[in-house]
């Protein structure tokens, strides 16, 4: 097990001095490798891309007027839709809306004639064949007795 180091062998820096010591002695390197003409002219081009991303993250609009103008494009894209108090209920508007629409539609529809079968499927066949038998036999019912449940459930 390694000695335990106690506090005092730990130089104490503070941040902001440890930040000021490393830029200086950043620039002074690029100074010696760069020299001070190029130096000066990457600082000048340092501080254009600073003001041009503080001019793009600069709010177009001042605080004071920024709710106006919000309330007055909302107006523009909504239009004379008129909303609830909570996203779910105009959901609720919205589709009742919807379903009294069709509902009127549906009722507009002309009820005419039923329409006719374009071919005689099996259940068309099987009405007529039934007719035909009842017709023939003179029976009503097949004399079973009616009992609203499965066979299992009348035995008991």
């Amino acid at each position: 097990m390694s000695p335990k180091k106690s506090k005092a062998t730990k130089p104490s820096i503070k941040k902001a001095g440890t930040m000021a010591a490393t830029t200086a002695a950043g620039e002074e390197y690029l100074k010696r490798s760069w020299g001070e003409e190029r130096l000066n002219r990457y600082r000048v081009m340092e501080k254009e891309r600073e003001a041009l991303l503080a001019s793009l993250t600069k709010p177009k609009l001042s605080k004071t007027r920024t709710m106006q103008n919000t309330t007055n494009e909302a107006k523009e894209l909504l239009g004379a839709e008129v909303l609830a108090d909570t996203r779910q209920e105009t959901k609720r508007r919205q589709a009742a809306e919807i379903a009294k629409k069709t509902r009127e539609n549906a009722a507009k529809q002309k009820v005419g004639r039923k329409p006719a079968l374009k071919r005689l499927g099996t259940m068309a066949k099987t009405a007529t064949e039934g007719k035909a038998y009842v017709k023939r036999t003179g029976k009503k019912t097949t004399g079973r007795k009616r009992t609203g449940g499965t066979a299992k459930n009348s035995a008991k």
